[in-house]
């Protein structure tokens, strides 16, 4: 199955976000979001580029996101963090295209992953597309989604939300699950927002790496963990691990996706 950069980044790249924002105008937004929820925040250019800079997310957390990438992505930026189980995308879309009046996007492409001979998967596959916008909807301003969820073997479809002009509703009524929305049919999705998704070429050049202390300001909360400061600190689910070592505890084959039948 199509994913982007064949998973040799996931669990990075299995889920991410977009804003219909400029570079700069995305960053400055995330900054100000960020020095507003946290005691310390500073902003570096990566050293790498695209895909490079992704490995500077490392060290990945389970529990807490210290570390943000932003990349430019034709008229919109593209979002990574550092969360160990994969980027949580959902506040800083959610939130942010909100407060900037814009159109936001989180998608997900990512292959099951298997556990033991015999045993369940250790991550599920999915390929998902959630469509977000300014205004208040049913659920928060979530405009459209459509995924296709792999769970344990077993795949559902769901679609919720204001169906959209570029969508192919025959495709979401195929007889098998799986087949109602594939990788090819989410990145055609994609390409008519103008994000030409599973083409690395089209990220770049411009990036920024924003890290912000674990610790929130009094009485603020983490979006991730959504508890106080020394709660977060001293939390014992806080663990540090490479990127080698989030694909093996989740089953990730760097480069096996493409052999993946979706």
């Amino acid at each position: 199955m199509k994913t982007l950069l064949n998973e040799y980044y996931a669990p990075i790249t299995s889920t991410f976000g977009f804003l219909e924002l400029p570079f700069d105008q995305c960053l400055a937004a995330l900054r100000e979001w960020n020095e507003s929820l946290y005691t310390s925040v500073t902003v570096r250019q990566p050293k790498r580029a695209f895909p490079g800079s992704l490995k500077e997310l490392q060290p990945l957390v389970y529990g807490s996101r210290p570390r943000q990438l932003l990349v430019s992505a034709g008229s919109w930026t593209a979002y990574f963090d550092s969360l160990a189980r994969g980027t949580d995308p959902a506040a800083f879309v959610g939130h942010l295209s909100q407060q900037k009046l814009c159109q936001g996007l989180i998608v997900a492409a990512c292959a099951p992953s298997k556990g033991d001979p015999g045993g369940r998967p250790i991550r599920n596959g999915v390929v998902g597309f959630t469509l977000y916008g300014p205004l208040k909807t049913d659920w928060l301003n979530e405009v459209r989604s459509v995924s296709v969820t792999d769970n344990y073997g077993k795949a559902a479809f769901q679609a919720v939300g204001l169906e959209q002009w570029f969508e192919e509703p025959s495709a979401h009524q195929a007889r098998r699950v799986r087949d109602r929305f594939t990788p090819e049919l989410l990145e055609r999705y994609c390409q008519a927002l103008g994000i030409d998704l599973f083409n690395p070429d089209f990220y770049g050049p411009e990036s920024a790496l924003i890290e912000s202390s674990m610790v929130p300001r009094p009485g603020r909360a983490d979006p991730v963990v959504g508890k106080g400061a020394r709660v977060v600190v001293e939390s014992a689910s806080l663990r540090e691990v490479s990127l080698v070592e989030a694909q093996t505890e989740q089953g990730i084959v760097p480069g096996e996706a493409l052999s993946v039948r979706w």
